[in-house]
């Protein structure tokens, strides 16, 4: 009997994998950051974005798309204490640091063939790239509502998450939403701001939408904030904020009694270590600005 060869069979093609579609791929890049404890992700499809990101990033309108991702709850502090473990030192900024060694490792596993650069948190390090209006973003993806604290309010984790990271894919994906892991629909302009979206970052007044905080009865932020500095409606009174974590012993030096009083998203909030690290960033800033004012005097 002689054996058939594929020169025989001209019909037949080799035994080869299906190439996979860059959706999926894009599905499991992200079910691996969820591991990783950043749980939050959304595609956003070009002709959805503001002209100055469309022109600031230089992004092809045909073949390109944003990957805006985020976390909510402690599993990524958990996990990044973990790898600092593991590795036996300490990140210089533990956050960043991460993310970025997050993302570069999950994409040279996950989509070697589809180039991905990251936007944000590079940007911090290179004053010569452009602002990242992650708010703005977040708006888009449904995300970020407004709240009296000043920062955004997710529906579902409350005001206990975070943009961690903003990576641009070169190629067409199609517009996802995903949190821990799992696609949950499309981005939904949150309040239909999108349109309101412009080149400037600034903030938009807590009036001018209608968020979760609306339907709060308890407004319970407004009366947990020893400062006086919440007030719905309006944008908080940072001065007072300022001036009252910086006193001495302040119980508002490492976090946000404020924050911690809002019902929404419990489930999501942070473990005090992560809250301390955060907020003792932000007080050591305030300080640095003090100083800067002080010697410009």
């Amino acid at each position: 009997m002689t054996k058939r060869g594929l020169e025989d069979r001209p019909n037949e093609q080799p035994n080869k994998q299906p190439k996979e579609q860059p959706d999926s791929l894009v599905d499991n890049f992200v079910q691996g950051l969820a591991k990783d404890g950043l749980n939050m992700a959304a595609v956003l499809t070009t002709d959805t974005l503001p002209d100055g990101v469309i022109n600031d990033f230089n992004l092809n309108t045909t073949d390109s798309s944003l990957l805006l991702i985020g976390n909510h709850g402690p599993s990524m502090w958990r996990q990044l204490q973990q790898r600092q473990q593991r590795l036996g030192r300490v990140f210089a900024d533990p956050v960043d640091d991460y993310v970025q060694d997050i993302i570069s490792e999950r994409l040279r596993e996950t989509l070697p063939h589809q180039h991905g650069s990251i936007l944000y948190p590079r940007n911090r390090l290179d004053a010569h790239l452009p602002h990242v209006p992650l708010q703005q973003l977040g708006t888009l993806a449904g995300w970020h509502h407004t709240s009296p604290l000043g920062i955004g309010i997710h529906p579902e984790f409350g005001l206990w998450f975070a943009y961690r990271a903003l990576v641009c894919i070169d190629c067409a994906l199609s517009p996802a939403t995903w949190a821990d892991g799992q696609r949950s629909g499309i981005p939904k302009p949150a309040n239909q701001l999108s349109s309101q979206l412009t080149k400037s970052t600034t903030h938009t007044s807590p009036s001018a939408s209608l968020t979760i905080c609306d339907s709060c009865q308890s407004r319970a932020c407004q009366t947990a904030c020893p400062a006086g500095a919440i007030t719905f409606g309006q944008l908080p009174d940072m001065q007072l904020c300022s001036s009252y974590r910086l006193r001495e012993n302040s119980p508002c030096a490492n976090q946000c009694l404020a924050r911690k009083a809002c019902p929404a998203g419990e489930a999501s909030r942070y473990d005090d270590a992560q809250t301390a690290h955060h907020y003792s960033l932000s007080l050591a800033g305030m300080r640095k600005r003090i100083q800067s004012d002080a010697k410009s005097v």
